[in-house]
């Protein structure tokens, strides 16, 4: 169960199908936005998605740990649907269907899950406070490098959002604490891309990971429960990125544009 699980109430919060619809429906908006739109020269609100996207995937992987049975299926499954979207992925992006100029986000996702097992095993083999602190520090760091690396959509974000996401589900005295960390992460990792915010007339310049903050009042209401998770529900969650970038692709290859 959950550590978030503190609640009797089955008909009040998110499951983490919600949140997993959501991170789909922002997915969804973002790669359509980004590959039809007829400009990105002005970053709209529909190109930064990507970022709240991103940060309820690497909840529900730090949630996750807890309850997946077989991992190793689990990242048998997760390499095989990678490996599948990179043809079309790379056919979308750099106009060719063999590319090692940038991997699709399905490996990103699959670096962040083996990063947490190690950590897990860490914490599970010895509950050993400072042996585990030290898998997670020696985790981040190697993760933030081999995403650099192989250059990894999103990496370096995904990398320490997935590990706090996964040290917030174990602090059970303060639900504070996985709010300000997160989102102390989405405002420092910024680099040199920004995007500006007008509130009241003024104007604020934000990294463009501050976007996913509004994903932290999603993450918020989450329950604690599972929710629908039989084999139609599990197996569509494989196959929806690919299925979504081969449509972008032939929306794109038919010349529409948005």
């Amino acid at each position: 169960m959950s550590l978030y699980d503190n609640s009797n109430d089955e008909t009040r919060g998110l499951t983490s199908l919600s949140l997993r619809i959501c991170a789909m429906v922002f997915t969804v908006i973002y790669t359509l936005h980004h590959y039809l739109a007829q400009s990105l020269t002005a970053r709209s609100w529909m190109e930064l998605m990507c970022w709240p996207a991103m940060l309820l995937f690497c909840f529900l992987l730090g949630e996750g740990v807890l309850r997946t049975q077989d991992k190793w299926l689990y990242y048998v499954r997760l390499l095989l649907f990678a490996a599948i979207t990179e043809i079309p992925y790379n056919k979308l992006r750099f106009g060719y269907y063999i590319s090692t100029e940038a991997q699709n986000v399905l490996f990103t996702v699959l670096l962040c899950a083996c990063l947490l097992f190690v950590i897990d095993r860490v914490r599970l083999s010895g509950d050993n406070m400072a042996a585990t602190l030290a898998a997670e520090l020696l985790c981040a760091a190697a993760g933030i490098r081999l995403s650099e690396l192989l250059r990894l959509e999103m990496g370096r974000f995904a990398v320490i959002a997935s590990i706090l996401c996964y040290i917030s589900v174990r602090v059970t005295y303060s639900g504070i604490f996985r709010l300000l960390s997160i989102g102390l992460l989405c405002l420092s990792y910024g680099g040199d891309q920004y995007f500006s915010l007008v509130v009241s007339g003024k104007s604020f310049n934000l990294p463009v990971q501050a976007a996913a903050l509004p994903a932290l009042l999603l993450i918020h209401f989450y329950k604690g429960k599972r929710g629908p998770n039989g084999l139609p529900v599990r197996y569509l969650s494989y196959f929806f990125y690919p299925l979504l970038i081969g449509l972008t692709l032939f929306l794109k290859m038919k010349g529409v544009k948005l």
